[in-house]
């Protein structure tokens, strides 16, 4: 239940937009999307959206403060919410970079005489893996008033049984990123808002950025409910409840810098991030969209509980992608240059495959996905923040796959040519023991795998003996007796070595 503390019923809304243009209208169609989500009730405050180094649209929109008239612009702060958890992902990173802990560092080596913590890591903490009870949405939970410590904040979980063995499924978990304050305080020194402020703000220039504890900014903007079509404004409550998790403002030009600073240069890994990450808090409405392959941000932030703040980031993110496909287009000799198999090592091999003039990729193991030109011979995933270029190097060709900050180079590889006998020696049933059996089979020059009741697979070849499979991380080799006969199959997978002979 939310307290409301202070009551102002507001009985209007502004019929036109209340915006600082501080950017030309370099696409007319953003700024109308969301114009048109501010006309029908369903947005207030600032939007920021930037591709390749160019912003695109930074405006305010409404007002920061109903009853002064003081309207939202690019330079009013807004409360973060749960976005505020990717900059704990930082700082943790940052203090792994110096030495100073490791993501499978345990919770108890921090708090010694917490519960199961020796079976809880960071990265638990960080994945929402921990099984720890959510203090916030796992019980009836009533906003704070008053300044409340962190010890005390850990108090209120600290002895509550967890929901389910640590690493097993994922629960979002208020609770793990305030423990994650308090390991990020107690391994620097410093409190978590002069870390936050030393670490962060300061270098990337984030001026107008702030760890809210006790009081706000002068320019933050106070958050509004609507009821019964009148505006209300919402409860006062104390950010020190929040700390690590939620306790963070800023505006939408200092998280572009955060953007240009972090991710753009991938000086901190996504590998505990999403591409699209919202928060919700009173009436904090966030949403922080990026994609640095494709070199594009949408940073939204509201004061209206009522925003729609997820659905006008997908579209402005629809708009963005759309623009980019327009401006890249396949041609055919791309396609053919592009379709094809590239051997990435121990990972697998990536297939790129064309159907009707749009190509899809699937690395073994993984869920075949299309994938978008987004700049001359550069292919990238929508749902991922990866992308694959296409480069010649002494007569080859090579995928360049960008990730996370890491390049894997992997070379264009063409599958072995098998004979029909040689298919047809292959094929067969091959006892995996209590897995089952392996039916392999031969249909129009390839090869199919079955075991038991899963899924058929396709088996890649890279030579006579040798095949990856498509649908997961495995490899299989068959060897046969001295005639030539294959009488077994060896599977690896996950380090492990499985032998199943041809049944008869």
């Amino acid at each position: 239940m939310k307290k409301i503390i202070a009551v102002l019923l507001i009985p209007f809304w502004f019929t036109s937009c209340i915006a600082q243009n501080n950017s030309a209208d370099t696409n007319p169609e953003l700024r109308e999307i969301v114009e048109k989500y501010y006309d029908n009730y369903d947005f207030m405050g600032s939007v920021l959206v930037a591709q390749n180094g160019n912003i695109l649209l930074s405006d305010g929109y409404g007002y920061a403060d109903m009853e002064g008239k003081i309207a939202n612009t690019p330079n009013t702060c807004f409360f973060l919410a749960s976005v505020s958890k990717l900059f704990t992902v930082a700082c943790i990173a940052e203090l792994k970079n110096k030495g100073l802990l490791n993501y499978n560092s345990t919770l108890s080596e921090f708090i010694p005489d917490y519960p199961d913590g020796d079976k809880i890591t960071i990265e638990h903490l960080i994945q929402h893996k921990s099984g720890i009870v959510d203090v916030v949405n796992d019980r009836p939970y009533d906003f704070k008033t008053e300044f409340t410590s962190i010890n005390d904040l850990i108090a209120e979980f600290k002895q509550m049984p967890l929901h389910f063995p640590p690493g097993e499924h994922y629960q979002y978990c208020t609770s793990g990123y305030i423990l994650l304050a308090y390991i990020i305080e107690k391994v620097s020194g410093m409190s978590y808002s002069d870390f936050v402020q030393t670490q962060i703000f300061d270098p990337l220039k984030m001026t107008n950025s702030y760890s809210v504890i006790n009081t706000s900014p002068e320019n933050q903007a106070i958050g509004y409910n609507k009821v019964d079509g009148k505006f209300q404004r919402g409860a006062d409550f104390s950010m020190s409840q929040f700390v690590g998790a939620g306790n963070l403002s800023s505006t939408t030009g200092d998280l572009y810098n955060w953007y240009n600073g972090l991710y753009k240069t991938h000086k901190i890994s996504t590998d505990y991030q999403s591409i699209h990450f919202g928060g919700i808090a009173g009436c904090t409405r966030t949403a922080f969209l990026f994609h640095a392959n494709a070199d594009f941000v949408i940073i939204i932030l509201s004061n209206y509980s009522d925003a729609l703040v997820e659905d006008l980031g997908t579209e402005i993110r629809d708009v963005l992608w759309k623009n980019i496909q327009n401006n890249n287009k396949f041609n055919r000799n791309q396609i053919r240059n592009f379709a094809g198999f590239y051997d990435y090592g121990n990972d697998g091999v990536l297939s790129l495959t064309e159907r009707n003039g749009s190509l899809y990729a699937q690395l073994s193991g993984q869920q075949e996905l299309e994938i978008f030109p987004v700049a001359e011979n550069k292919l990238a995933w929508k749902v991922v923040d990866a992308s694959v270029k296409l480069e010649t190097q002494n007569g080859k060709i090579y995928a360049i796959h960008s990730q996370n900050g890491e390049l894997i180079k992997a070379p264009k590889v063409q599958p072995t040519k098998l004979t029909a006998a040689e298919l047809c020696n292959i094929a067969g049933n091959y006892d995996y023991g209590d897995d089952g059996i392996l039916t392999i089979s031969e249909n129009d020059g390839r090869l199919w795998a079955k075991l038991s009741d899963q899924m058929e697979a396709e088996l890649f070849p890279i030579s006579e003996t040798e095949f990856f499979w498509m649908a997961v991380n495995a490899k299989i080799k068959f060897e046969s007796d001295a005639n030539g006969n294959i009488i077994k199959a060896i599977h690896f997978q996950d380090g492990l070595r499985t032998e199943a002979p041809k049944l008869k």
